[in-house]
């Protein structure tokens, strides 16, 4: 007897539903009825890419069977010596319904006709029961057989508003215009805000016993919405699954406590989602969510996003309730950690390998101008020197802190560049994108050179790099090295700083500890960050991931351990003003961008802390912060410029700052958001 061959992508949709069914309905029958029957998943399917918008598909070893991806309906079954071939062909952004009802009918007409006849219920549709019996209630799964009722089915208002799902999140990713984005963001929100509703009381999307059409619709949506939605489409307000803190204050001596808690802002589509994955025989098989993420990130990754690299953050572990889904992720990071230990990136800036290049890891370059203020050349005048900066840069935000902290406002001027480089020229002066924070070309100290790297030809160099500490008398560079400049402007006008009332960033008494902070949080969080998210082979991504995160997790027990409101204790340090800006901007940027998606700031609720007090209780860290000018600069480099709205945290975080803003100057910030989505900054809050 000739055996059916099954070829369901799950990386589509349709071929995801298509999976679901297939997985059920095999487990219902026994051995000897369905051992003629050899489904070809993805481990026995092979795709290659063509263009971005181009897949195909083949058997193994015969590429003379690829057809290409189109958004068409499915071939006609094709009778082979091997048997019946069915494939599944519809483009990622579309569910491909023709598809799945091709596939369901012929499949079950074809491989489980017995099964169809004890299971059809009279009205064109068969409802199996599933004898898996989950939360005190059997599960079934009732599909349309017969074509009319099938389309009755599709014209059904949930399955309508399920189907709109990933036609929003497709439409947003792919806007052309930042409104259009915008506009089908807030619809997918509003839509999965409504599904989430109907779930209050209905187990599934129709009933409180079977699972129809809409619900595999609606789960195989979840399964993508982290890996795909959240982080390649841009629709990233909010997660699935985040984690928010409990706070204990510190009492009789003890430190105070940080308890993590795990929640979501739509807990019925989470709860709804894992019921689906424990109650539908063999739809974990069916979702291989790395291969499902995978699917989109090769196809799509570079249109979007500008690279080729996949993320490995996937979303909720469906199998785990979330403590447990808390305790594993702190164990597997030290696991990883350890396994990934050889192939970290330990050195300074400038000192990675060639090999490390071969691999596609991201080296950064050594600065040259290497002077102090205080030097013979660059005596210490108050109203001499200035800083060329972009506020997205993070080592630009280290000099701008360290001016703002020291109370060196009068004393170090400031030009602010375009939060956007010119393709071929570099950071540049262009007031356009953002009149009220950024400098007039005009009104620089750059000599009407619009250009950073116009200022280091002026010295023969070939440099593009901010920050740049600039000499306006000799109209000389004095460093461009951004740790370097922070020591500088702690030491160079202690006058001022004094008057201002401002720390010392660098105690003698604090040196060491220091510069142990500064050893490991450079290489595996500063740059550790720029090593996943500038990758360009999915080897040295892979390699920077679990080093990041085990370099978190170490940052997170330092501060709930010790109880210090600052990284060397009572005292606010350069480790703090080295480390705020990655930490600043992980949550708004680095998280999705950099690919950075295995736990949000919220799973780490002591450095969480420790970042709403930099903001509220150190003078000047506010004012030196933009995370408006991040947003846009990161997202505006590569893949479509589109900015991405969310996450949730942004806003909370632009509240926290707005506050202390109050009344303050705005000369690095600019206006701050009038308004901020009430339910975004209660949904993240620190209790």
């Amino acid at each position: 007897m000739a055996a059916t061959r099954l070829f369901a992508h799950p990386g589509t949709p349709s071929g995801h539903v298509t999976g679901l069914i297939y997985k059920a309905l095999s487990s219902l029958v026994n051995s000897a009825q369905s051992g003629v029957v050899q489904q070809q998943w993805d481990a026995k399917a092979r795709f290659a890419l063509d263009t971005p918008t181009s897949l195909h598909w083949t058997l193994q070893g015969d590429s003379s069977t690829w057809d290409t991806l189109t958004s068409s309906t499915v071939l006609t079954p094709e009778e082979t010596q091997e048997g019946t071939i069915f494939s599944s062909r519809s483009a990622p952004s579309a569910f491909g319904m023709d598809a799945i009802l091709h596939l369901t009918r012929e499949m079950v007409r074809t491989e489980f006709p017995e099964l169809l006849e004890a299971a059809s219920v009279g009205d064109g549709s068969a409802q199996f029961g599933l004898n898996h019996e989950v939360a005190g209630a059997y599960v079934f799964l009732r599909l349309p057989i017969k074509a009319a009722t099938w389309a009755a089915e599709l014209k059904l208002p949930i399955t309508q508003q399920v189907m709109h799902l990933s036609q929003l999140a497709a439409e947003a990713g792919l806007a052309s215009d930042q409104a259009v984005y915008e506009d089908k963001h807030q619809q997918l929100l509003q839509t999965m805000d409504e599904l989430n509703k109907n779930l209050e009381e209905s187990r599934f999307l129709t009933s409180s016993y079977a699972i129809t059409l809409a619900d595999l619709l609606l789960f195989s949506f979840l399964v993508r919405f982290e890996p795909v939605h959240h982080a390649l489409h841009k629709c990233n307000m909010h997660l699935l699954e985040e984690a928010a803190t409990i706070y204990s204050a510190p009492s009789s001596g003890k430190s105070p406590s940080y308890t993590p808690q795990w929640q979501s802002t739509w807990p019925n589509l989470l709860g709804f989602g894992r019921d689906i994955w424990a109650s539908l025989p063999g739809a974990a098989d069916a979702s291989p969510v790395a291969e499902i993420s995978k699917h989109h990130w090769l196809t799509f990754g570079e249109l979007l996003s500008g690279r080729e690299v996949e993320i490995r953050g996937l979303g909720p572990d469906w199998w785990f309730p979330p403590l447990a889904r808390f305790a594993r992720f702190v164990q597997t990071a030290e696991q990883q950690a350890t396994a990934s230990a050889g192939a970290a990136v330990t050195g300074v800036a400038g000192n990675s390998s060639d090999s490390s290049a071969a691999k596609g890891a991201f080296i950064r370059g050594t600065s040259g101008f290497r002077a102090n203020i205080g030097d013979p050349d660059f005596p210490a005048e108050p109203g001499r020197y200035h800083l060329f900066v972009a506020n997205n840069c993070p080592w630009c935000h280290r000099a701008t802190l360290a001016r703002a902290v020291k109370g060196l406002r009068d004393v170090v001027s400031v030009d602010v560049l375009a939060y956007r480089r010119d393709p071929d020229r570099g950071w540049q002066f262009d007031e356009s994108y953002d009149p009220e924070v950024c400098t007039p070309l005009s009104e620089g100290k750059s000599g009407g050179l619009k250009y950073i790297p116009d200022l280091y030809a002026v010295e023969g160099s070939k440099e593009r790099s901010v920050p740049l500490l600039y000499d306006t008398m000799t109209k000389r560079i004095v460093n461009n090295e951004s740790a370097e400049i922070v020591r500088v402007l702690n030491s160079a006008f202690p006058d001022a700083s004094s008057a201002a009332g401002a720390p010392d960033l660098y105690p003698a008494a604090l040196r060491p500890l220091i510069n142990q902070l500064n050893s490991w949080i450079y290489p595996h969080i500063n740059n550790g960050a720029y090593q996943s998210g500038f990758a360009s082979s999915q080897a040295a991504c892979d390699e920077a991931y679990p080093v990041f995160f085990a370099a978190m997790e170490r940052l997170e027990r330092l501060l709930a351990t010790t109880g210090s409101p600052f990284l060397a204790g009572g005292q606010v340090t350069e480790a703090d003003i080295r480390l705020f800006p990655t930490i600043y901007r992980f949550d708004a940027v680095y998280y999705t961008r950099f690919k950075l998606n295995r736990a949000s700031l919220g799973a780490f609720p002591a450095l969480k802390a420790w970042l709403d007090r930099m903001l509220q209780s150190v003078p000047g860290v506010a004012e030196a912060s933009s995370l408006k000018h991040c947003k846009a600069g990161y997202y505006g480099r590569t893949g479509t410029g589109l900015v991405p709205s969310g996450p949730a945290e942004y806003h909370r975080l632009l509240a926290v700052q707005g506050e202390r803003l109050q009344g303050q100057p705005t000369e690095i910030v600019g206006a701050l958001p009038t308004s901020v989505p009430e339910a975004a900054v209660q949904s993240t809050s620190i209790v």
